[in-house]
């Protein structure tokens, strides 16, 4: 939402296809993000996932 609010407010002035890495001031982006709107996850403490932690798939 923060990204199209930027672009329909007129804060972008950028025509075309553009990375949003050039549209967007990164730290500010961030800053204007509401933490009560935002969650962070991760893999429990000691599971180690399908591959057993290794990232192989076991095929060679």
């Amino acid at each position: 939402m923060e990204a199209a609010a930027r672009i329909l407010d007129g804060r972008i002035d950028t025509t075309g296809a553009a990375a949003p890495g050039e549209l967007f001031d990164a730290a500010d982006f961030l800053r204007a993000l509401d933490p009560a709107h935002l969650s962070f996850s991760g893999p429990e403490h000691g599971r180690t996932g399908r591959s057993g932690g290794t990232g192989r798939t076991g095929r060679t």
